[in-house]
């Protein structure tokens, strides 16, 4: 599956995909939506260069994954909502590299029961929360050379979290 240079707008979902494999996400715009981008129980996928700026629920949901490749996104979440602008559960051996991901409300970007990942030269940013939070046993992820942003002192803004993970 390809789905590459589109203009995905006004959408309660720009990108839906589940059970897939050998997916290429790549030089796409996707605005105003409710949700950006869903990869559901998916191997080998890779998101390059997509802009995600969403108006309500998450940018890009990564779920049930294994070797997933993120590379050069810029996803903005939306105020208003407690969603994270990135939100990546149940992922395996997969590569974050050089995205900007950012949440004028709530989190920045959630990894959830996620092992054995790297995340390196990515901006996380949150304006009122967490701009990176690992939890329920994400354990084993490699973290190098991120920037980590929170644009308020207000109490319980924090910049990367671990809670229930070990070995990061």
């Amino acid at each position: 599956i390809t789905i590459r240079d589109c203009n995905i707008q006004n959408f309660s979902l720009g990108i839906n995909i589940s059970g897939a494999r050998n997916i290429t996400i790549r030089n796409n715009n996707i605005t105003n939506g409710t949700g950006g981008i869903l990869v559901n129980n998916s191997i080998f996928v890779f998101l390059r260069n997509n802009t995600i700026n969403v108006t309500g629920g998450i940018g890009v949901y990564l779920k049930n994954i294994t070797f997933v490749n993120l590379t050069g996104n810029n996803i903005t979440g939306v105020s208003g909502t407690v969603s994270p602008a990135l939100l990546v559960e149940n992922a395996r051996f997969s590569m974050f590299y050089n995205n900007t991901v950012q949440s004028p409300q709530w989190r920045g970007a959630q990894f959830v029961r996620s092992n054995n990942n790297n995340l390196t030269y990515n901006v996380f940013t949150s304006d009122s929360d967490i701009a990176l939070l690992l939890n329920d046993t994400s354990n084993y992820n490699i973290l190098v050379n991120n920037t980590v942003l929170t644009a308020t002192t207000a109490v319980g803004s924090r910049g990367i979290t671990f809670d229930v993970s070990s070995d990061n």
